[in-house]
């Protein structure tokens, strides 16, 4: 794709906020599959670190599309990697288990 290559050859790379805005357009169009998919991408990059904000926005993005337990194991895999949720990270997760 063309436009690929022009972000290439500017050395422009998404970060984590892009990534997160990324996944909250995800959730706003119910497309958990994608924000999820986008969450695979970031772990697998080295120089990105996960937090709080990126899991609730994929937690958001499953709840809105009734995704409860997917939302739920997010959660439980952010406290393995010792991210601590906040309370909109929670919040998310009770929306989720009400859908």
């Amino acid at each position: 794709n063309n436009n690929n290559n022009n972000n290439n050859r500017h050395n422009v790379r998404p970060d984590i906020i892009t990534y997160t805005n990324a996944m909250k357009a995800c959730a706003r169009g119910k497309v958990p599959t994608r924000a999820l998919a986008l969450l695979e991408a970031v772990k697998k990059k080295k120089n990105l670190k996960l937090d709080a904000y990126v899991y609730t926005t994929v937690i958001d993005a499953c709840g809105k599309s009734k995704m409860w337990r997917k939302a739920l194991d997010l959660l439980d895999e952010m406290k393995e990697s010792e991210i601590i949720p906040n309370a909109y990270t929670y919040s998310a997760a009770m929306a989720a288990c009400g859908n």
